[in-house]
């Protein structure tokens, strides 16, 4: 009876491996049937002259935009000097590329373009680029390093998110739109300078960037939107300028190490839960006052702290901004 019930299994086990290799034999065709399918349409359209393929890449005729990287092995890529615009997806999830190349001329990178390049080390981009747009490098894991060039002016939603390699990031004067999420957790982010002109920073922007050390916020600055640096839990030391009115909700929530705060703003209104958790505070310095919560700072309730800084000043704070810090809520 064992050697019976030990035929079965074998059998059994046996049936199982003939499926699965039959599966996988199956996935493989299906595989080769579509790589046929697509080296077929490529060769059309440059029969019709309706593109260039050249070295596993696929162009427009005149080579000005860069439709399409067909080469899922390529580790390395220089971009031609004649492409303007790089199209959606057109190196997405290329898990072997290491490196890109960007030549002088290249104006427009589009959507999740480099998602998911996840091999993809550093990042130089040229003077000529203006828009970077959303999702376009998201998921690049392994990218250590960016540098922008004055002449940028916008990058989209969540354009880095999720770079978590990526250690420091300069933005440039010329960049005018910076979107939501654009470097949401970027977990090793130890060093942010904004050098722009910016009024605004976006939702998320920054949001989970655990690394956060430094934070260089422009004086162009006047509105900083829902959670734009959460969770920035390494900072111990901001400014914010004095031209900000208005830092919405969980702005700076969960900075667990933020120890030294100066507002310049004279004019500010600091809404809900806008520090909340910031427990290592020590110091707030509001338009040259200072508040020291040291040894016994918990004595403080929110409508002693607002009777102190808005004697002279125009300062509307939420009942809540402070919940974490003060607890009278």
């Amino acid at each position: 009876m064992q050697e019976e019930n030990a035929g079965e299994q074998n059998k059994e086990s046996f049936r199982e491996w003939l499926n699965t290799q039959r599966s996988e034999d199956a996935y493989q065709q299906f595989l080769a049937e579509k790589k046929a399918e697509k080296e077929k349409a490529i060769q059309e359209k440059v029969d019709k002259g309706e593109a260039v393929y050249k070295d596993g890449v696929l162009y427009n005729p005149d080579m000005t935009v860069l439709l399409e990287c067909c080469d899922n092995e390529k580790t390395s890529f220089i971009v031609p000097d004649t492409v303007r615009v790089i199209e959606l997806n057109a190196f997405s999830y290329r898990s072997s590329l290491k490196e890109i190349i960007f030549n002088e001329g290249l104006e427009a990178i589009c959507e999740e373009s480099f998602c998911d390049c996840t091999s993809l080390e550093s990042l130089s981009f040229p003077a000529t680029l203006r828009n970077i747009s959303f999702e376009a490098f998201e998921g690049c894991t392994s990218l250590k390093s960016i540098t922008f060039k004055e002449g940028i002016e916008t990058i989209n939603l969540s354009a880095f998110s999720g770079c978590n390699s990526l250690e420091s990031v300069e933005l440039p004067s010329s960049l005018t739109y910076l979107g939501d999420n654009a470097f949401w957790g970027c977990s090793s982010l130890k060093k942010a300078v904004i050098h722009s002109n910016l009024t605004y920073i976006n939702k998320n922007t920054f949001s989970n960037c655990s690394s956060m050390e430094t934070l260089e916020l422009p004086e162009s600055l006047e509105q900083i939107f829902e959670s734009a640096f959460e969770n920035c839990s390494s900072i111990r030391n901001l400014t914010i300028p004095e031209n900000v009115y208005e830092i919405r909700k969980a702005v700076f929530q969960d900075c667990k190490s933020l120890v030294n705060l100066e507002i310049q703003s004279r004019k500010i209104n600091i809404g809900k839960q806008a520090f909340k958790n910031c427990k290592a505070l020590e110091i707030l310095q509001i338009d040259g006052r200072t508040i020291y919560f040291t040894e016994g700072f918990h004595f403080y309730t929110i409508d002693a702290l607002k009777e102190l800084v808005q004697a002279n000043l125009e300062i509307i704070i939420a009942e809540d901004a402070f919940e974490g810090v003060i607890y009278d809520y």
